[in-house]
């Protein structure tokens, strides 16, 4: 059974870490299966001697969404990986945890994308794993005051990102969904030029987000899963997108398995990205309904977060 230890944020003292040992074979001490949450950063963590290699995950922070069917931020990129060789003499190594991008608060404010997640090592080469942040949505603007010409509503496309972010809905502009970065996550979706103005959804790590469409906005792109930490948690999902005045039951994630949606569904308000009820999963945030009377912005992307076991 892996002993976990658990950090949320700041420099940890040794005095702080404790690593339960079983009996090994006979020479240097065998320091047991083992594991090291991160949801902030750590400058300087110590992997016990005797460790050859790792696992890990890494999972940068989800992409923020915009107001007013925008469309879904896209997830932090996420990188899995085990037998990654280290000094087995014991070493430091530096952990930055990447922290999710802005909402858009108004028609012509962008969403930020999410921060990238690091780890570096410094032995037996200086090596970093780096999972790139989240992109943003793609952003719905109004130059009716601008002086303009028609059509005078433009969006935007989805930003680049780990996943991309979903294109926004409405009738002029680039209504296309943010590019992903290759092995870390995918396409953002585009949006839609017609009806309810449906946002596409954001990129997720296991998925692309899907199209907006008249009636409706996008689902935010899959999650993935990992069993790093114990038990299957899934992360980096999409955001669901946003749309004019229709329902607001579209999912972030691509599933109805609340679990499992990995990033956050749509709604008058948006949504933050998170996945499995909490954060520090790399989702991408919702994008708001333009419902009469109801505050439309966008939500703020999910923090990411490492974590290596031995």
């Amino acid at each position: 059974m892996p002993i976990f230890s658990t950090f949320t944020g700041g420099s940890v003292p040794k005095s702080a870490m404790s690593f339960r040992r079983r009996p090994g074979p006979s020479g240097p001490p065998y320091p047991g299966p083992g594991s090291a949450t991160f949801n902030a950063s750590n400058p300087s963590y110590s992997i016990p001697a005797g460790v050859s290699s790792i696992s890990y995950l890494v999972v940068a922070g989800g992409g923020g969404a915009g107001s007013r069917h925008a469309g879904g931020g896209g997830a932090g990129g996420a990188l899995i990986g085990s037998s990654y060789p280290i000094d087995n003499g014991g070493q430091n190594i530096s952990v930055t945890v990447g922290g999710g991008g802005a909402e858009g608060q108004t028609n012509n404010q962008p969403a930020g994308n999410g921060q990238s997640s690091v780890i570096t090592f410094n032995a037996p080469t200086s090596t970093t794993l780096t999972a790139i942040g989240g992109g943003g949505s793609g952003q719905f603007q109004d130059n009716f005051n601008q002086g303009m010409p028609f059509p005078y509503q433009q969006s935007t496309r989805g930003q680049s990102g780990g996943s991309g972010g979903g294109g926004a809905g409405t009738d002029g502009g680039d209504r296309s969904g943010g590019v992903p970065t290759p092995n870390q996550g995918n396409a953002g979706g585009n949006g839609s030029s017609q009806g309810d103005w449906g946002g596409g959804g954001g990129g997720g790590a296991g998925g692309a987000g899907s199209t907006g469409t008249p009636q409706g906005n996008g689902n935010g792109g899959t999650a993935v899963s990992s069993a790093i930490s114990g038990g299957t948690v899934y992360y980096a999902g999409g955001g669901g997108g946003g749309n004019q005045q229709g329902p607001s039951s579209n999912l972030g994630g691509g599933t109805s398995t609340p679990t499992q949606k990995g990033g956050a569904t749509d709604g008058s308000n948006g949504n933050p990205g998170s996945a499995d009820g909490g954060g520090n999963t790399g989702g991408g945030a919702g994008g708001a309904r333009d419902a009469p009377g109801q505050n439309n912005n966008g939500g703020n992307g999910g923090s990411g977060i490492v974590i290596i076991s031995w």
